[in-house]
């Protein structure tokens, strides 16, 4: 089943963006200029400068926001097998099998 939805998902065309906007929101439309500006992102996104900002009373309330692997993990084991993919493709069985995979999702959410 993984691997008719990936099957499924190379069927279809994608194209890739023309033109993004860099840090400073200005277009960039040159195909390398376009490729250094995701190598950027994902370096940033990847490898966070770390910087203890002094903790504000904002600062609690996000960490009382965290979601846990434990929360994502609950709502993952109860769903039916069998059922429908939603738009993202993504089958029930596919999110049970994850198995450690469920810190990467509690991270995503």
């Amino acid at each position: 089943m993984f691997w008719q939805t990936i099957r499924r998902l190379r069927d279809k065309c994608y194209h890739a963006p023309r033109s993004i906007k860099d840090k400073i929101s200005v277009l960039v439309n040159i195909k390398k200029n376009i490729l250094g500006r995701w190598r950027e992102y994902f370096k940033d996104l990847l490898n966070p400068v770390i910087i203890t900002p002094p903790v504000t009373h904002e600062m609690h309330l996000r960490e009382e926001m965290i979601i846990t692997a434990a929360e994502v993990l609950q709502p993952v084991k109860t769903l039916k097998a069998g059922k429908a993919a939603g738009c993202d493709e993504i089958r029930p069985e596919i999110l049970k099998a994850l198995n450690q995979g469920v810190l990467w999702l509690s991270h995503v959410c």
